[in-house]
């Protein structure tokens, strides 16, 4: 995990979860949906991460296999390797992340994929076993070895799991420890692939208890946030709601993957007062939900909000908030 250089700072950074609106297939085809184009540009890839950190932002979260993308199959559907665009996508994203000086926080798998895109892929990877470790050791690892450490924060396994969890659907819910198992599972082969790697598994903050019971070997804990004006838990009161001391106590790192508005929502004060209370409460890192719409208009230009939060950003590196 990069350390952000302003010692007792979160890492500030924001979502840019796919460029240009193209879920599933902005840095490369998507195995499900083979006919989608895939229209990546290094020089419109570069403007959203300069953007950010011209708005102050120092880390950016991205997205790399959501809804089957970026994968090639074998014959029999098993993961075989990544593509070739999602590898010449991750260069060109790390060389203008490292000329700006900031960190990427990369996501593998989007959970919510199954239930919203129908993606057995995804679904596969986490319930088959053998498909599980195809994925982990062909296309997981291989990836995570084309990562500059430099420029690498985190690599997130699954974006909220609890998407397929017997919590969140009724119908064919995968059981919290077949998931534990699989995240585990790819989350070894990250560290085998490059040491060091600090890995995560994002998810809604009320879930937290059963991601420490699902014994997923994860090195810090990613919690997610909406609320209405920017609050967020305590170490403390996560610590005592997911029963894992370790929280409390700072030994385990902590991160706010996604802090965000509802939808509509774009008063002012709710993301400022995410930053603020990451600093207040203690965590490693928060990302905000997300840039595009919220922070950026179509075309690069800052929406109000933008300069809301570069001024607050300002204040608390000042040492003002």
């Amino acid at each position: 995990m990069t350390a952000d250089p302003h010692q007792t700072l979160p890492l500030f950074g924001v979502n840019l979860p796919w460029l240009e609106g193209a879920y599933g297939h902005d840095l490369a085809p998507s195995a499900r949906n083979p006919t989608w184009p895939c229209s990546f540009d290094a020089m419109r890839s570069y403007l959203p991460l300069i953007r950010a950190s011209d708005i102050g932002f120092r880390a950016v979260r991205i997205w790399l296999c959501e809804n089957g993308e970026g994968i090639v199959l074998e014959d029999d559907g098993k993961p075989a390797r990544p593509h070739e665009q999602l590898i010449e996508s991750i260069t060109i994203i790390q060389e203008c992340a490292k000329m700006l000086g900031m960190a990427v926080y990369w996501t593998l798998l989007d959970g919510n994929t199954w239930k919203r895109e129908d993606d057995d892929i995804t679904f596969s990877i986490l319930t088959d076993a053998d498909t599980c470790a195809r994925f982990a050791e062909k296309v997981a690892a291989p990836i995570v070895e084309r990562l500059d450490p430099e420029v690498t924060f985190a690599v997130e396994v699954v974006n909220e799991p609890e998407a397929l969890s017997p919590n969140c659907v009724k119908e064919d819910a995968v059981p919290w420890h077949v998931l534990g198992r699989s995240i585990r599972t790819i989350g070894d082969a990250i560290r085998s692939a490059r040491k060091g790697t600090t890995v995560t598994s994002g998810t809604g903050h009320v879930y937290l208890d059963q991601i420490v019971r699902a014994e997923m070997g994860i090195d810090a804990y990613d919690v997610h946030f909406y609320h209405p004006s920017g609050g967020i838990a305590t170490r403390e009161e996560l610590a005592e709601r997911s029963g894992d001391a370790r929280i409390a106590t700072r030994e385990i790192p902590l991160i706010l993957g996604e802090a965000g508005v509802f939808e509509g929502d774009t008063d002012d004060p709710t993301i400022p007062n995410y930053l603020f209370n990451a600093k207040a409460n203690g965590y490693d890192a928060a990302f905000i939900w997300q840039l595009d719409k919220l922070l950026l208009e179509k075309g690069g230009a800052f929406t109000p909000l933008a300069r809301v939060v570069r001024t607050a950003l300002e204040d608390i590196v000042a040492g003002r908030r």
